[in-house]
């Protein structure tokens, strides 16, 4: 889901990130009176900052607040004063996030072919992975390949989104790891393994990954998958009674499985319960996913016009996106109903998209300042054009989210109908199907087509 559009090419981004924007460098340095300055001077008495410590330190702020363009701009001052260290810098990290968020992959790919060290080849190919550029990253790493756990993990989950199992299974086996990152490597194993449908081994890895790791929950989740792929009825109820009795609405922890993987889990479990036959609870638990999923939308305030209201936050300058989160209300609940329900790499763009044009509000703002009438209309046009463009991609979002879940309601409502047919097919035969049926997350409504197949 592209909302940067071809408009935005008359618009160069290098010129809105150009030094000669900026009426001069004093503009955008940190004043004695600005939050950056005050907090760090406070903390940091009696030591007196340089002005390169306080662009970066007010670059890392305008980052994590949603300004890219002064971050990024502050950056590029500090790389000018010292470009020997800056590659090697924490810094530089924040430097190719800000440009991936400004969508700006033309300026992200010249900077890291200038990258030789080892941290800032792999925050460039980390960045690429993050935005989909997997082949882009692969080639990246390929300029160090000195055999780290990081590099390794990042190899395999490239390979892994490349669909090629081999590869990924071949990029974990050259590393040595250490007990702390013995965990992902579990992880990571056993997804090549599940990639080749070799579901035994599979779960075999997903075993390995302990309890007290922020993982666990996904390790668990997807094992539950495998087993249910390899027919193992009893360990697959089992793992998801695990997970249903730990899930909870209302937790903020992201480790732990989604609301859609929650539901996902329930209806698996009821349908589990009709091909074996007798099962008790399964038209209570078939009730219950229907009241639970009525409540989801009763929470969700469902109209084009609500989420046009919620994306209207963004364009207020003097919030970040934290805050927006951290206010809760609707902004929240409708981020959290696409991170749930939504497919997962159209959300991520969204997002990013939504983090982009509160960073272009921000910077609207911040022209007024810089006396330069052919940016502030340069960046104005941009904003406006971006708003229409993402204006019709959140709508769309929202209606291919809410379809997903009445599609979920809808195969609900077609189980409880059919239980007492599902319960007297052979249950073994159909699980290669139902699992197509409950996991994907995709085009709900076009699969009911004659129902559970």
């Amino acid at each position: 889901m592209k909302v940067f559009f071809n408009y935005t090419k008359k618009i160069s981004i290098a010129l809105l990130l150009s030094v000669n924007v900026y009426a001069a460098e004093e503009a955008i340095v940190p004043t004695e009176d600005s939050p950056v300055s005050a907090s760090v001077t406070e903390k940091s008495k009696p030591k007196k900052l340089s002005k390169l410590d306080n662009y970066l330190l007010d670059a890392k702020f305008s980052y994590h607040r949603g300004d890219y363009f002064r971050a990024i701009k502050l950056l590029e001052l500090a790389r000018s004063k010292d470009e020997s260290s800056f590659f090697d810098s924490k810094y530089f990290s924040i430097y190719v996030k800000a440009l991936a968020s400004l969508e700006n992959t033309k300026q992200l790919k010249s900077v890291c072919r200038k990258a030789e060290s080892q941290i800032s080849i792999y925050q460039c190919a980390h960045t690429y992975y993050q935005i989909g550029l997997h082949r882009e990253s692969l080639r990246t790493l390929k300029k160090s390949e000195t055999g780290q756990e990081r590099e390794a993990l990042l190899l395999a989950a490239n390979f892994l989104a490349l669909k090629n199992a081999d590869k990924c299974i071949e990029s974990l086996a050259k590393s040595k790891f250490t007990v702390d990152f013995m965990d992902l490597k579990s992880l990571s194993y056993a997804r090549c393994h599940v990639l080749k449908r070799d579901y035994g081994t599979a779960i075999s890895y997903y075993k390995n990954v302990s309890s007290d790791s922020r993982h666990y929950m996904d390790a668990l989740y997807e094992m539950a998958w495998a087993q249910f792929k390899e027919r193992n009825i009893g360990d697959t109820k089992a793992t998801i009674d695990v997970l249903l009795s730990s899930y909870s609405e209302f937790s903020e922890d992201r480790s732990e499985i989604s609301q859609h993987e929650y539901f996902s889990l329930r209806y698996l479990r009821a349908y589990l319960g009709l091909v074996q036959s007798g099962a008790s609870n399964v038209e209570e638990d078939l009730s219950l996913a229907l009241q639970d999923i009525e409540n989801i939308k009763k929470k969700v305030n469902i109209s084009d016009d609500a989420a046009l209201k919620v994306l209207a936050s963004l364009n207020d300058s003097s919030k970040t996106w934290t805050d927006l989160i951290n206010e809760g209300g609707d902004f929240k609940v409708f981020v959290d109903f696409f991170g749930n329900w939504g497919s997962g790499y159209k959300n991520r763009s969204l997002v990013q998209s939504m983090k982009f044009h509160l960073a272009l509000s921000i910077e609207k703002k911040n022209a007024e300042k810089y006396n330069n009438a052919g940016y502030l209309k340069s960046i104005s046009e941009l904003h406006a054009a971006h708003k229409e463009s993402l204006e019709k991609s959140f709508i769309a979002s929202f209606r291919t989210t809410l379809q997903a879940l009445n599609g979920f309601e809808l195969r609900i409502k077609l189980a409880k109908q059919k239980k007492n047919v599902l319960a007297e097919t052979e249950g073994l035969r159909n699980l290669e199907q139902a699992k197509e049926i409950y996991h994907n997350k995709v085009n709900y409504i076009n699969q009911l087509v004659g129902g559970i197949e």
